[in-house]
């Protein structure tokens, strides 16, 4: 963002915030349109003066917030008097910026003869088949790579994959396979306009993605009551930010819950 070195307030990346009395009664700029800009902006609504939620997200474009909170386009430049301007002309005076824009990923303690490539600007970690082994080195498996899933059940699926194949239960496709399968579904995810550096994104594709993984590893995929619970999840979101955490759900089954009251 132009001008954001010279800014004269506070900055902060939302891996470390930890309490919102940081921002009693300041103007904040919270940039960022996944689930952690609307978190943190809830959770600082008691302190902070005004919040700006800058964002690009078509998704979150109707939610219902607080009026404390004002959703606005993404930031075009930072003037050094603190001036905040936004893609369709409005400025506002800000005393700090939360930037909740997602991580790089980075392995510092690996060697460069790995060869794992991180590239995009951080945001995609190569060549990796089934976005766990090393196309190179079949041994070396990374587990929790993928984003906008279920994180835990997803991460336990690939764990039990890793461990299938170490343990020699289970027997990962020729190299030539594995390079050809990456290059196929990098081509998918090309034709459907999804960008390179989003390759780790799941959303959608999270159910064919763990199937795939369980298929492999010969184990139970993510139940599909959880992944409905995702998308059940996300549209409460969208709908009323400030209280889906107050709807009380009920898993009946690995495929079946219901939504026992609305609080």
């Amino acid at each position: 963002i132009p001008g954001l070195s010279f800014f004269p307030g506070l900055v902060m990346h939302s891996k470390n915030y930890r309490r919102p009395e940081m921002f009693q009664d300041k103007n904040v700029v919270v940039l960022g349109g996944g689930l952690s800009g609307i978190e943190i902006s809830l959770n600082i609504i008691e302190n902070a003066n005004k919040i700006y939620y800058s964002h690009r997200n078509p998704m979150f474009r109707d939610m219902k917030l607080p009026a404390k909170i004002e959703q606005l386009p993404p930031v075009v430049r930072i003037t050094e008097d603190g001036l905040v301007q936004f893609t369709d002309g409005r400025t506002r005076k800000a005393d700090a910026i939360l930037l909740c824009t997602g991580y790089q990923y980075s392995f510092p303690f690996l060697s460069p003869e790995c060869h794992v490539i991180v590239d995009l600007e951080g945001k995609r970690v190569n060549p990796l088949y089934l976005g766990v082994f090393h196309l190179e080195y079949p041994t070396l498996a990374f587990v929790g790579i993928p984003k906008f899933c279920l994180p835990f059940p997803m991460f336990a699926v690939q764990a039990q994959c890793v461990a299938a194949v170490l343990g020699g239960k289970a027997n990962l496709p020729s190299r030539e396979q594995m390079e050809a399968d990456i290059v196929r579904e990098r081509e998918k995810l090309q034709f459907l306009g999804q960008p390179a550096k989003d390759e780790h994104r799941l959303g959608s594709r999270r159910r064919s993605y763990a199937a795939a993984l369980a298929k492999l590893a010969g184990c139970s995929s993510v139940d599909p009551v959880l992944d409905d619970l995702f998308d059940h999840v996300l549209v409460c979101i969208c709908r009323d930010a400030t209280n889906f955490r107050n709807h009380e759900v009920v898993i009946k089954d690995s495929n079946t819950y219901f939504v026992k009251s609305n609080l």
